[in-house]
């Protein structure tokens, strides 16, 4: 209905209002009605003393218990709040370390893709490097194969043509 507004909490601070205010009437109700007595007892000085005093006793004694009933239910609602801000402190700290986790977790995520990522970049060099050799060398070994001197030199070439492309297989095979 609202966005935003957590009904289940506003349900709860609806209710805890009510009953505030409900309290509330009941002692504002008590004090009239002893206010009103006392008035009464002022009135009338000395014929039914005895019978206003008792009543007045009785009307102070109500208003006593509904202030001690008051009183507990403060106690009550103050040790529930109480409960509910240490659980929401505990929730705090639960999130607090969470959160903590969370971004520690994702530094090491960064860290270990950097790392793969200057792994697969330097394999990759090393392949274009070895590539590029074997590229020179069999340009060298048509040249050599092509004027039909330097035998010698062209198995040497032939030697080292066979070792790069091992090289270049084991860095693909890696």
């Amino acid at each position: 209905m609202f966005p935003g507004i957590d009904m289940d909490k506003a349900g709860t601070m609806f209710r805890y209002c009510a009953k505030s205010t409900h309290r509330m009437v009941e002692r504002d109700y008590v004090r009239r009605e002893l206010e009103g007595q006392l008035s009464k007892l002022r009135h009338i000085a000395n014929k039914d003393m005895k019978g206003q005093l008792a009543e007045l006793e009785r009307r102070i004694a109500a208003a006593m218990s509904v202030e001690k009933r008051i009183m507990g239910h403060q106690t009550e609602e103050d040790v529930f709040h109480r409960k509910l801000r240490d659980k929401i402190e505990l929730l705090e700290k639960r999130l607090g370390v969470f959160l903590e986790n969370r971004e520690e977790r994702a530094q090491r995520i960064r860290e270990l893709e950097s790392k793969i990522v200057e792994r697969l970049a330097s394999k990759s060099q090393k392949v274009a490097t070895v590539k590029e050799g074997i590229k020179t060398l069999e340009k060298m070994h048509q040249e050599l194969s092509k004027s039909g001197k330097f035998k010698r030199k062209l198995a040497m070439i032939d030697e080292r043509l066979a070792s790069m492309k091992g090289r270049l297989k084991a860095l693909e095979d890696a």
